[in-house]
């Protein structure tokens, strides 16, 4: 017996103008039907030493029906005001993996400052609670 089949529709925004980031960020939260987004972001790779260090080129931002992709690559490499303050919303509550690695250093040292300084409290980290539980 086959069980019921669900159909997904995942509207995906590309983002490259940090005017569009606000209303990209009102479909998100539109879509919500719980407060989890789940945040991921992508550089250039960095290969040997010596290199020059790369910034953030796309941040990532997903509820289970949308994803917004915030390519600051072509923002200056800044964070648009409308991102801070959706990281900051305690409403909302990010999940990443494994990000007390290489992203916790690299939005550090892109857009000066981190979880603890730009995330509001509700952040979890997926790699530290499956570690957590064995």
């Amino acid at each position: 017996m086959i069980g019921p089949i669900v159909t997904c529709v995942l509207q995906v925004l590309v983002i490259e103008d940090p005017l569009y980031v606000a209303p990209a960020l009102a479909k998100l939260r539109a879509s919500m039907t719980d407060p989890y987004v789940c945040l991921d972001m992508e550089w250039k790779p960095e290969f040997g030493k010596g290199q020059r260090p790369t910034p953030v080129a796309l941040i990532q931002l997903s509820s289970a029906t949308t994803a917004v992709l915030i390519r600051t690559c072509l923002m200056q490499n800044k964070l648009p005001q409308a991102l801070r303050s959706f990281f900051a919303d305690p409403a909302i509550t990010l999940v990443g993996f494994s990000w007390y690695g290489s992203d916790e250093a690299k939005m550090q040292q892109t857009f000066g400052g981190g979880a603890a300084t730009m995330f509001a409290r509700t952040f979890l980290d997926l790699r530290s609670i499956a570690e957590g539980l064995g």
